[in-house]
């Protein structure tokens, strides 16, 4: 706002006026500094929601990857498995020897372990475990 002297007016006759103007220009300033404020916490809370959903999204991206990891791995060793009975089947249709025998017998106990070793489902169940460890893995329930 601008004052000016004139022929009606003196700067001292203005006071109350330029007081008046004073504090409506304060006003002003406070009322944008608080508008502003409230808008930066929208915006603070707007991003966390956003990064918090990112977050969520990563975590589930990780768990059905480790899904389908552990869904291979089971798959996988059932199929060891049928191959090994199979081996054993027709291991024990012929007539091996003692050394024969023994060095299959060997090999299934080892290839048996392997599947064992393979199969996501021989340390236990899978869960979702609810503390946040890394992405919210898969857990096993014992």
């Amino acid at each position: 706002k601008k004052w000016r002297e004139g022929e009606e007016k003196t700067l001292e006759d203005m006071v109350p006026e330029i007081l008046e103007g004073m504090h409506e220009a304060a006003y002003g300033v406070k009322q944008r500094r608080k508008e502003r404020r409230e808008f930066q916490q929208r915006f603070e809370k707007k991003r966390k929601r956003q990064e918090e959903q990112r977050r969520r999204r990563r975590e589930e991206e990780k768990r059905r990857e480790e899904l389908e990891r552990q869904a291979g791995d089971w798959k996988e060793a059932q199929d060891l498995r049928r191959y090994i009975d199979e081996v054993e089947r027709q291991a024990q249709r012929r007539a091996l020897t003692a050394e024969e025998k023994k060095e299959i017998d060997e090999w299934l106990a080892w290839a048996r372990e392997h599947a064992d070793r393979l199969d996501p489902l021989q340390g236990g169940l899978p869960t979702l475990d609810g503390s946040d460890q890394e992405y919210g893995a898969v857990h096993k329930l014992r």
